[in-house]
């Protein structure tokens, strides 16, 4: 019990934080969300499910943290769409988020969590380990990490209790 007590307190080093989590697929979501609300209880996420979603939020002033997936539909499913194809699915739609906070001249820090180990087709194809680099050259400013989310492990879970707990 007492290391338990001291483990939490660990992990849980903010008091209030605030998080903008935009990702498309449910499960994926509601493991990511559960693993924070485990470690950081009062964390306030607000979940949103496509680019444009985010983009509406993206510059509440009271975010402390952006996770983003990095492909992403471009709008929210609808009842007013016949088909899920009908929505256009935008593969680096964390990188074009990623450039709207540089545009805003903002301080956010990102986070991104993408289960592909390697994004885009042919001659924009990157793994994550250059899209890292990438990452990090280009947006120093907001980028903190990205994360391969795998559900079948826990390194993912590990890895971002971390990084939040770095910035």
């Amino acid at each position: 019990l007492h290391s338990t007590s001291r483990r939490q307190r660990q992990m849980c080093i903010r008091d209030r934080m605030e998080i903008l989590y935009v990702e498309d697929e449910q499960n994926k979501a509601h493991q990511v969300m559960q693993v924070i609300k485990d470690n950081i209880p009062s964390a306030n996420i607000y979940l949103r499910n496509s680019y444009n979603a985010a983009l509406m939020e993206i510059n509440r002033e009271t975010l402390d943290l952006v996770l983003l997936d990095m492909s992403l539909p471009l709008y929210d499913i609808s009842k007013c769409m016949e088909y899920e194809e009908d929505n256009d699915f935008e593969t680096f739609a964390g990188i074009d988020l990623l450039e709207e906070l540089v545009r805003l001249d903002s301080t956010k820090k990102v986070i991104i969590i993408t289960a592909f180990d390697v994004l885009g087709e042919d001659d924009n194809r990157i793994n994550l380990m250059q899209l890292d680099q990438k990452m990090k050259s280009e947006y120093r400013n907001n980028y903190r990490g990205i994360i391969y989310y795998n559900s079948s492990s826990l390194e993912w879970c590990h890895k971002l209790i971390e990084l939040i707990n770095l910035l």
